[in-house]
């Protein structure tokens, strides 16, 4: 017997924001990892390096979901440091 085994937009969303929650999790511990790469190597600007990436790619990603525009997040990015 055959079953109807295509998802609803709404479930495959559903599916999506979880992987995404999972994925913002793995990313943090695997921060903390890099963090203590950092720590035990603080002249190592390529540890440096690896962090502009990962903040350019978040910061497409965000432009992209949230349509606001590099430059206003760069800005908000400043005004959360100070």
């Amino acid at each position: 017997m055959a079953t109807n085994d295509k998802k609803t937009a709404a479930q495959t969303y559903e599916e999506r924001a979880q992987d995404i929650g999972a994925l913002l999790g793995w990313l943090q511990d695997e921060l903390e990892v890099h963090e203590d790469k950092a720590k035990a190597a603080p002249a190592d600007w390529a540890l440096v390096g690896d962090l502009a990436e990962v903040r350019m790619r978040l910061v497409d990603a965000l432009t992209f979901l949230s349509g606001n525009d590099e430059r206003a997040i760069a800005e908000a990015l400043a005004d959360l440091r100070n």
